[in-house]
């Protein structure tokens, strides 16, 4: 029998490392977390849908096929029965009907016409005004005019084309005896009430007595002249707030 050539038997080893080397070998590493499936709600629509109306076997088919359980089913069909809860029913909207909106133009039409004719009223007044007014020494004529047309013409647009103070027109509208009717105070004294008031000051109990000193005497005794500013402000219209005696 012929023994292998030591050329043959020293070429063995790097033809087995060759072919070692040019082996792939499968990989053994285990992912550390594996990549979770997906489903997007139409999806889970198309399966129920689907798996509504089919026997219990043919369900399990569906899903094996689908590489699914039963739970996703049981979920699916929960949460697509919360999302329709949810979801509400589009309204019905009424049609548009012609004549209601042809009617809506012309009230809105009518409504800024009235406003047109208004600001016309307004504005030709206001022209009368200012062609009543002339100059400076007319303006008395001018507050007279627009007293004359208090409510049509606006005051304030009048006053600023006139170069007129709203103040001075509003203050001669109103009557002197208004102010002074808005003046009096309430608890002012009448005329009897001060005569008293004085009759007794000028009295000779009292007449060489202080109006502090006669409002406490009074006091004392049970009685209300009146208030110890009111005193000083009774003589001091009679003349009297230093010498009584005179009078």
């Amino acid at each position: 029998m012929d023994r292998p050539s030591s050329a043959s038997l020293s070429s063995a080893p790097a033809e087995s490392q060759a072919l070692a080397a040019s082996t792939v070998r499968p990989t053994t590493e285990v992912s550390a977390k594996s990549a979770r499936r997906r489903f997007t709600l139409s999806y889970k629509r198309k399966i129920v849908a689907l798996a509504t109306g089919l026997p219990a076997g043919e369900i399990g088919a569906l899903l094996r096929g689908e590489g699914l359980y039963s739970s996703h089913l049981t979920h699916w069909r929960k949460e697509i029965a919360r999302i329709d809860a949810r979801t509400p029913e589009p309204k019905r909207r009424r049609k548009p009907d012609p004549a209601r909106a042809e009617k809506q133009v012309i009230d809105q039409l009518e409504r800024e016409l009235a406003r047109t004719r208004k600001r016309l009223v307004q504005a030709d007044a206001q022209n009368k005004v200012v062609r009543a007014a002339g100059s400076a020494e007319q303006r008395g004529a001018a507050m007279s005019a627009l007293s004359e047309r208090v409510g049509t013409v606006d005051t304030t647009m009048a006053c600023a084309g006139l170069g007129l103070s709203r103040a001075t027109v509003y203050r001669q509208r109103r009557s002197k005896a208004s102010l002074l009717a808005a003046r009096i105070p309430p608890l002012q004294l009448t005329s009897a009430e001060q005569a008293a008031v004085l009759g007794e000051l000028m009295s000779p109990r009292f007449v060489d007595h202080a109006p502090l000193q006669v409002y406490a005497t009074v006091l004392d005794e049970g009685r209300t002249l009146c208030s110890t500013r009111t005193l000083h402000r009774l003589l001091a219209a009679q003349q009297a707030v230093h010498e009584r005696r005179k009078h």
